[in-house]
Protein backbone atom coordinates (compact mmCIF):
# COMPACT_ATOMS: atom_id res chain seq x y z
CA UNK A 1 0.00 0.00 0.00
CA UNK A 2 2.83 2.34 0.75
CA UNK A 3 4.29 1.75 -2.36
CA UNK A 4 1.60 2.22 -4.15
CA UNK A 5 1.08 5.93 -2.29
CA UNK A 6 4.19 6.68 -3.52
CA UNK A 7 4.07 6.08 -7.00
CA UNK A 8 0.17 7.78 -7.16
CA UNK A 9 1.58 10.76 -5.45
CA UNK A 10 4.55 10.53 -8.16
CA UNK A 11 2.94 10.56 -10.79
CA UNK A 12 0.13 13.24 -9.60
CA UNK A 13 3.40 15.73 -8.85
CA UNK A 14 5.02 14.84 -12.10
CA UNK A 15 1.12 15.26 -14.36
CA UNK A 16 0.79 18.67 -12.03
CA UNK A 17 4.43 19.62 -12.65
CA UNK A 18 4.07 19.39 -16.50
CA UNK A 19 0.84 21.19 -16.43
CA UNK A 20 1.74 23.79 -14.33
CA UNK A 21 4.67 24.39 -16.40
CA UNK A 22 2.51 23.88 -20.00
CA UNK A 23 0.02 26.40 -18.48
CA UNK A 24 2.73 29.10 -17.59
CA UNK A 25 4.65 28.80 -20.73
CA UNK A 26 1.35 29.45 -23.07
CA UNK A 27 0.64 32.70 -20.84
CA UNK A 28 4.05 33.86 -20.91
CA UNK A 29 5.67 32.88 -24.25
CA UNK A 30 4.24 35.60 -26.29
CA UNK A 31 5.35 38.12 -23.44
CA UNK A 32 8.76 37.00 -23.42
CA UNK A 33 8.66 36.67 -27.69
CA UNK A 34 7.75 40.56 -28.06
CA UNK A 35 10.11 41.11 -25.27
CA UNK A 36 13.02 40.53 -27.31
CA UNK A 37 11.66 41.82 -30.38
CA UNK A 38 11.90 44.62 -28.70
CA UNK A 39 15.20 44.43 -27.70
CA UNK A 40 15.95 43.93 -30.78
CA UNK A 41 14.25 46.37 -32.74
CA UNK A 42 16.02 49.17 -30.07
CA UNK A 43 19.32 46.98 -30.37
CA UNK A 44 18.72 47.98 -34.62
CA UNK A 45 18.44 52.13 -33.58
CA UNK A 46 14.22 51.74 -33.37
CA UNK A 47 12.85 53.05 -30.55
CA UNK A 48 9.28 53.71 -28.95
CA UNK A 49 6.98 55.73 -32.16
CA UNK A 50 9.53 54.62 -35.04
CA UNK A 51 8.91 52.27 -37.33
CA UNK A 52 11.05 49.58 -38.96
CA UNK A 53 9.95 48.62 -42.34
CA UNK A 54 10.74 45.63 -44.41
CA UNK A 55 10.90 46.34 -48.05
CA UNK A 56 10.95 43.13 -49.11
CA UNK A 57 8.12 40.65 -49.91
CA UNK A 58 8.22 38.31 -46.34
CA UNK A 59 9.49 34.73 -46.82
CA UNK A 60 10.78 32.18 -44.74
CA UNK A 61 13.92 33.98 -43.26
CA UNK A 62 11.21 37.05 -41.56
CA UNK A 63 10.80 36.12 -38.01
CA UNK A 64 9.13 39.06 -36.70
CA UNK A 65 6.00 37.72 -38.08
CA UNK A 66 4.97 34.41 -37.17
CA UNK A 67 2.89 33.36 -40.29
CA UNK A 68 3.78 36.13 -43.15
CA UNK A 69 1.67 36.60 -45.92
CA UNK A 70 4.21 35.94 -48.79
CA UNK A 71 1.92 38.90 -51.04
CA UNK A 72 2.08 41.84 -48.26
CA UNK A 73 5.07 44.22 -47.13
CA UNK A 74 5.36 44.54 -43.38
CA UNK A 75 6.25 47.79 -40.68
CA UNK A 76 6.31 47.48 -37.60
CA UNK A 77 6.52 49.57 -34.17
CA UNK A 78 6.00 50.03 -30.85
CA UNK A 79 4.72 52.61 -28.35
CA UNK A 80 4.42 53.05 -24.94
CA UNK A 81 1.53 54.12 -22.63
CA UNK A 82 3.46 57.02 -20.89
CA UNK A 83 4.45 58.99 -24.08
CA UNK A 84 0.55 59.54 -24.46
CA UNK A 85 -1.34 59.56 -27.37
CA UNK A 86 -0.16 59.49 -30.50
CA UNK A 87 -1.14 60.46 -34.49
CA UNK A 88 -1.01 57.76 -36.82
CA UNK A 89 -1.05 59.63 -40.22
CA UNK A 90 -0.39 57.83 -43.50
CA UNK A 91 -0.83 58.41 -47.11
CA UNK A 92 -3.87 57.45 -49.46
CA UNK A 93 -3.24 53.55 -50.67
CA UNK A 94 -5.61 52.25 -53.06
CA UNK A 95 -4.71 48.41 -51.96
CA UNK A 96 -5.19 46.79 -48.74
CA UNK A 97 -3.86 47.69 -45.93
CA UNK A 98 -4.18 47.30 -41.95
CA UNK A 99 -2.66 47.93 -38.88
CA UNK A 100 -3.19 45.67 -36.19
CA UNK A 101 -2.56 46.99 -32.44
CA UNK A 102 -1.71 43.97 -29.76
CA UNK A 103 -0.53 43.92 -26.02
CA UNK A 104 2.36 42.21 -25.27
CA UNK A 105 0.67 38.75 -24.84
CA UNK A 106 -0.17 39.02 -28.39
CA UNK A 107 -3.88 40.00 -27.83
CA UNK A 108 -5.67 42.38 -30.94
CA UNK A 109 -6.45 45.50 -29.18
CA UNK A 110 -7.75 47.09 -32.71
CA UNK A 111 -7.31 47.38 -36.18
CA UNK A 112 -7.20 50.20 -38.76
CA UNK A 113 -7.96 49.38 -42.43
CA UNK A 114 -8.52 50.51 -45.75
CA UNK A 115 -12.29 50.52 -44.79
CA UNK A 116 -11.42 53.25 -42.08
CA UNK A 117 -9.35 55.42 -44.04
CA UNK A 118 -12.62 55.23 -46.92
CA UNK A 119 -14.64 57.03 -43.79
CA UNK A 120 -11.33 59.18 -42.78
CA UNK A 121 -10.35 60.67 -45.77
CA UNK A 122 -6.89 62.22 -44.82
CA UNK A 123 -5.98 59.00 -43.40
CA UNK A 124 -5.27 60.37 -39.86
CA UNK A 125 -6.20 58.47 -36.79
CA UNK A 126 -5.84 58.20 -33.07
CA UNK A 127 -3.95 56.16 -31.05
CA UNK A 128 -4.99 56.84 -27.45
CA UNK A 129 -5.56 56.01 -23.64
CA UNK A 130 -8.13 57.98 -21.94
CA UNK A 131 -10.16 59.88 -23.31
CA UNK A 132 -9.21 62.42 -21.82
CA UNK A 133 -6.37 62.83 -23.56
CA UNK A 134 -7.99 63.58 -26.46
CA UNK A 135 -11.83 65.36 -25.98
CA UNK A 136 -10.26 68.08 -28.71
CA UNK A 137 -9.13 65.86 -31.52
CA UNK A 138 -11.70 64.40 -33.44
CA UNK A 139 -10.03 61.67 -35.73
CA UNK A 140 -11.20 57.87 -35.89
CA UNK A 141 -8.93 55.96 -32.87
CA UNK A 142 -7.96 52.99 -31.68
CA UNK A 143 -8.36 52.91 -27.98
CA UNK A 144 -5.79 50.69 -26.02
CA UNK A 145 -5.29 48.91 -22.70
CA UNK A 146 -1.94 48.11 -22.58
CA UNK A 147 1.19 49.92 -21.24
CA UNK A 148 3.53 48.51 -24.30
CA UNK A 149 1.36 48.47 -27.74
CA UNK A 150 2.83 46.46 -30.77
CA UNK A 151 1.73 47.90 -34.40
CA UNK A 152 1.94 45.62 -37.65
CA UNK A 153 1.19 47.11 -40.42
CA UNK A 154 0.63 45.07 -43.53
CA UNK A 155 0.36 46.46 -47.24
CA UNK A 156 -0.75 43.99 -49.69
CA UNK A 157 1.22 43.90 -53.02
CA UNK A 158 -0.76 42.99 -56.41
CA UNK A 159 2.76 42.53 -58.89
CA UNK A 160 6.45 42.72 -57.62
CA UNK A 161 6.18 46.20 -59.97
CA UNK A 162 3.93 48.18 -56.95
CA UNK A 163 6.93 47.20 -54.23
CA UNK A 164 8.65 50.21 -55.06
CA UNK A 165 5.23 52.36 -54.39
CA UNK A 166 4.67 50.96 -51.66
CA UNK A 167 7.72 51.56 -49.92
CA UNK A 168 7.53 55.05 -50.22
CA UNK A 169 3.96 54.60 -48.37
CA UNK A 170 5.85 52.72 -45.91
CA UNK A 171 8.36 56.03 -45.86
CA UNK A 172 5.98 58.20 -45.43
CA UNK A 173 3.57 56.52 -42.58
CA UNK A 174 4.09 58.23 -39.61
CA UNK A 175 3.30 58.25 -35.59
CA UNK A 176 3.51 61.65 -33.93
CA UNK A 177 2.83 62.32 -30.64
CA UNK A 178 -0.19 64.32 -30.41
CA UNK A 179 1.28 67.13 -27.83
CA UNK A 180 4.10 67.49 -31.37
CA UNK A 181 0.97 67.18 -33.21
CA UNK A 182 -1.42 69.86 -31.72
CA UNK A 183 1.79 71.98 -31.40
CA UNK A 184 2.59 71.98 -35.19
CA UNK A 185 -1.13 72.46 -36.58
Amino acid sequence: MKTEFIIAFSLLSLFAGISAGTIISVIYYPMLEVSKLIKKQRKEGFLSGQWNHFKNLANHHLKVIVKPNCETLYSISFIHKNDGPYILRMPAFDSYFSFAFLNMNTDVLGYITNRDAIENKDNTFIIYYDEKEISDVLFHGIKLNSKICWIIGRFEIKSPEEIRKVNKIQDAICLIKLKDYLNDN
